[in-house]
């Protein structure tokens, strides 16, 4: 289970880059990581413990209108919440 962990994290973080926020607070995210997110002209930035996530807005409303009560119920219990 270590190794895939790990294996799944770097495939997943190999694809980060550093930015610098520009003077009015934007950051630019590359091409290629907007594709594979499928980002369009609309994003929700998600905070998600110490990282943040970013969503097409869209994407995000489809998700979260998936997920209902009873399966966050049922994942909280599972992981011990």
């Amino acid at each position: 289970p270590v190794t895939k962990s790990r294996d799944l994290r770097r495939i997943i973080y190999g694809n980060a880059t550093e930015v610098q926020p520009d003077k009015q607070g934007r950051i630019a995210i590359a091409p290629a990581l907007r594709a594979y997110a499928g980002l369009t002209s609309e994003v929700v930035v998600v905070g998600m413990d110490d990282h943040a996530e970013i969503w097409d807005k869209a994407a995000y409303i489809a998700y979260t209108e998936s997920v209902s009560a009873e399966d966050i119920a049922a994942l909280a219990e599972e992981i011990g919440i």
